[in-house]
């Protein structure tokens, strides 16, 4: 018999297992959806469900949505928007591969907002990370100090790399 903290660990387990399926899937199926629609009908059906999904989880929670809440909402929305927006444009120029590590940018920019935002520098092990995820960003898109030939779907994908750090 499972007492209630090793039930909510096998369901955390079970819960994270669902989502880095359908963060891994998602590229292949953006990558053929992509055929029968348009980027922004994609788009604007993903944000719909979104929109939907969220609003059934936190219903109760709807009437507390004020004009401080929106002041940090509106824009951090946006830039997540326009970050989903070119990878999804910049997925039909690129790999699913380029596309997903690339969107892992959000490493780069978060420390620095950080640091500009909340004037708290970022420790050795941020640097160590900012640098082993640019070096596999150049590694990947095939971009070397002698030659800078980033294809356009992969400077997109990485735009919104950024964009979503930005977000965060």
């Amino acid at each position: 018999m499972l007492n209630n903290f090793t039930k909510s660990k096998y369901y955390s387990f079970a819960l994270l297992w669902l989502v880095v399926f359908i963060w891994g899937v998602s590229p292949v199926v953006v990558v053929y959806l992509s055929k029968y629609m348009s980027t922004t009908v994609l788009q604007f059906i993903m944000f719909f469900v979104a929109v939907i999904a969220l609003t059934i989880i936190n219903f109760k929670h709807l009437k507390e949505i004020d004009k401080n809440y929106l002041k940090c909402a509106v824009p951090t929305g946006a830039f997540i928007v326009i970050a989903s927006l070119l990878q999804k444009i910049g997925i039909l120029y690129t790999t699913p591969a380029n596309y997903a590590f690339l969107e892992n940018l959000s490493i780069i920019i978060v420390p620095f907002l950080v640091w500009i935002l909340a004037k708290k520098k970022p420790n050795k092990l941020n640097a160590i990370s900012i640098i082993l995820c640019l070096a596999g960003a150049f590694i990947l898109s095939k971009v070397s100090f002698t030659s800078f030939n980033l294809s356009i779907g992969d400077a997109l994908c990485a735009i919104a790399g950024l964009l979503y750090g930005v977000n965060i």
